[in-house]
């Protein structure tokens, strides 16, 4: 197993902080005073013993920038415009910029530009409840040009996720109901004319937002759900076959079975009229939440370099486990598992007994309960409202097994021989299990 020396830990941390005050300084015209990594979690990286590698998709730092001088008030704070951002004020003083990993599993080439346009749209489509809860984009660079960065405003409050469990039962439902207002007017937006289909995000040159590829492998632009996931069972047939771990998983009948999912995926289906292109964040949960523990108001919302255009239920597929509201896969072994997704796609007779009475397992069958009540009173489509939902996730789990991301991952990768084929064979049994659901 290869494992780096804490001199290249060293070193690497090294690079991406002179990284950050050459883009500074060369974009802003600014000095870069004190930079802070974001710790998200305190365990190290197995691979590198690196405290901000885990799985994440960035490394975030808190940057503090020295002020323009009245001298140079009428000099442009940035040195070039991309699209989607504003200049950065004279007076900023504390920012936060976020460096792509080359760790993860995301298509590169859109990764940045796709996150850059979300923001535009969260924006706006939070504007009427308030705009300031999206963080101000002031910079980004795309990774085909190298290193991929995002420079935003510093958002006010502390990370929800670290105080989430201990609070009170009205304080949570305060912030569950917030929550339910957010994702309202997310699921309500109407996405501008110029973003048409489902896929990821992007610009177009006069800078108008349109629909491109997704950030993570797989397809888009398409003008249709099937055709979206036509485009990523293309993707990872491929990918399977570049796969080191899985090699196509040859000497098995699952490429025959998986052939006949072209059939499947081809055309469009009745349940598809019922569906409409909505935002997605695709981690919408309390550790991308910001609030004010003396308000107990959220004051900001974070890392949208998942966010993609979906259908109207398709959040509950990616986001929400703190919750109680990530659609979990089916697993007939788990009766909490099996309850709660009866629960969630179809609702339950008398819940609050049947739920309230369960003892509190990875599901928190209170939060759980809180959340759907608050999420009718909004109007928010919650998943038993879309019909093809338990589909549309058998669809999306089939295709991500065929070639599972987490063996294109830097960190998979120093894993021993058997510790991979373990995964395989979990990972097989997964992708088995959905296409006997789908037919093949």
């Amino acid at each position: 197993m290869a494992i780096n020396n804490d001199n290249s830990v060293h070193s690497g941390e090294d690079k991406r902080e002179e990284l950050i005050r050459n883009i500074i300084s060369s974009e802003f015209g600014r000095e870069v005073l004190n930079l802070q990594p974001v710790q998200r979690g305190t365990k190290q990286c197995s691979c590198c013993k690196d405290t901000l590698c885990r799985f994440y998709n960035t490394y975030v730092y808190h940057l503090k920038v020295e002020k323009l001088r009245p001298s140079e008030l009428q000099q442009p704070s940035n040195k070039t415009r991309q699209h989607g951002v504003s200049p950065l004020p004279d007076d900023a003083s504390e920012l936060v910029m976020r460096l792509t990993s080359l760790n993860t599993d995301l298509n590169r080439d859109v990764q940045v530009q796709s996150e850059a346009a979300a923001m535009c749209l969260f924006k706006e489509a939070l504007r009427p409840l308030d705009a300031s809860l999206v963080p101000t984009l002031y910079g980004w660079a795309s990774n085909s040009k190298g290193q991929g960065w995002l420079l935003t405003e510093l958002l006010p409050g502390e990370n929800l996720r670290d105080k989430f469990d201990a609070l009170e039962s009205e304080p949570k439902r305060s912030i569950i109901k917030q929550i339910a207002q957010i994702l309202k007017r997310i699921q309500d937006f109407t996405l501008p004319s110029t973003a048409k289909g489902y896929g990821g995000l992007g610009f177009a040159d006069d800078g108008t937002i349109v629909v491109g590829g997704t950030p993570f492998p797989g397809g888009g632009p398409s003008p249709t759900h099937s055709g979206l996931y036509a485009q990523y069972l293309k993707t990872q047939r491929v990918r399977a076959q570049q796969c080191e771990v899985i090699k196509g998983w040859e000497g098995t009948d699952i490429p025959s079975r998986i052939a006949k999912l072209e059939d499947i995926f081809s055309g469009v289906r009745e349940w598809e009229k019922d569906l409409r292109p909505t935002l997605v964040h695709g981690d919408f949960d309390v550790h991308n939440l910001l609030f004010d523990p003396q308000t107990n108001r959220i004051t900001g919302i974070v890392d949208f370099d998942l966010a993609h255009i979906g259908c109207q239920g398709e959040e509950y597929m990616w986001s929400l486990f703190s919750l109680g509201h990530l659609l979990l896969p089916a697993d007939k072994s788990s009766e909490d598992i099996t309850v709660h997704r009866q629960f969630l796609l179809h609702g339950l007779n008398d819940a609050a007994t049947t739920l309230g009475g369960r003892a509190k397992s990875f599901i928190d069958w209170d939060v759980t309960l809180v959340t759907d009540e608050e999420f009718s009173k909004a109007g928010v489509v919650r998943p038993r409202d879309v019909p093809a939902l338990e589909h549309i996730q058998t669809r999306y789990l089939a295709t991500q097994a065929i070639s599972p991301p987490v063996f294109f991952q830097a960190k998979t990768l120093t894993y021993e021989l058997e510790v991979l084929q373990k995964m395989k064979q979990g990972e097989q049994r997964e992708l088995e299990n959905c296409l006997q659901v789908l037919g093949c």
